[in-house]
């Protein structure tokens, strides 16, 4: 930086873009419930993500961090919802198995199990 004699040094201060921590925001949240989507973390964290990233674009902001904290957001919430079916789904199968009449199901079924693996 060059300076004339008894000039005084200036400094500016970055602008920051309307929406830029609600887009911060939304990455941190996205990031969180892409990682956390196995114990549903994915369902709020996802939420909240898209829709502070969808109030970070109505204020206009733009930018990669946007982006990315709506399709981390996005990718987690689908994730999440998808491992809550499969385990509804296990858990019907499951359920569909017991008998509930029958006091020994259990040792049956572990009987039954360990017979196919062979033990």
């Amino acid at each position: 930086m060059s300076q004339f004699p008894g000039q005084q040094p200036t400094f500016s201060t970055p602008t920051k873009q309307p929406g830029d921590g609600l887009a911060t925001a939304s990455l941190i949240l996205g990031i969180i419930g892409f990682v956390t989507f196995l114990v549903w973390g994915g369902i709020p964290f996802g939420i909240t993500g898209i829709i502070l990233a969808l109030v970070a674009r109505g204020k206009g902001f733009k930018g990669g961090k946007l982006t990315a904290g709506l399709i981390f957001s996005i990718v987690g919430l689908v994730f999440s919802l998808g491992w809550l079916v499969a385990c509804i789904a296990c858990f019907a199968i499951i359920m569909e198995e017991i008998n509930f009449n029958d006091p020994l199901w259990f040792d049956r079924m572990i009987d039954e199990i360990l017979f196919e693996m062979g033990l």
